[in-house]
């Protein structure tokens, strides 16, 4: 006899894997934490994959997944294990908070990189700042 397995989004309102586009970022928030430790996240995503099924499905928003889509091949969805190995080795996690998948150069999710460019910003803008109340940089 084989044993049920009991899914973190068991009894969880679907209707927030279905949040309206612009509600994306917030229902994400809300069920990614559910798809981190599900043991099923990877079918659910391959699923969704060839489905073409919007919500958030495997951790991944709709949006998410076109954007991904482009970079897969039919091959990288034949099954589980092809899909893991085309996430692994396509779009690495993030080098910072090691979550995200990583589309930046730089070794960065879409959050952590902009999350650097807006402190490099703000510390240029503080030096300038502190270089004009010195006066050594002309007005």
């Amino acid at each position: 006899m084989t044993q049920a397995i009991k899914l973190p989004c068991s009894g969880v309102d679907p209707e927030l894997f279905w949040p309206h586009p612009t509600q994306e970022p917030v229902g994400k928030q809300l069920v990614a934490p559910l798809c981190s430790v599900c043991p099923l996240r990877l079918e659910c995503l391959l699923a969704a994959f060839r489905g073409g099924e919007g919500g958030i499905w495997g951790g991944m928003t709709h949006t998410e997944r076109v954007a991904l889509r482009r970079y897969l091949t039919t091959d990288d969805l034949v099954n589980v294990t092809a899909l893991n190995h085309a996430l692994t080795v396509k779009f690495p996690l993030c080098l910072d908070c090691d979550k995200h998948r990583r589309p930046y150069t730089d070794g960065r999710c879409h959050t952590c990189h902009h999350k650097r460019r807006r402190e490099d910003r703000d510390r240029e803008a503080a030096a300038f700042e502190a270089e004009l109340k010195n006066g050594t940089v002309a007005a």
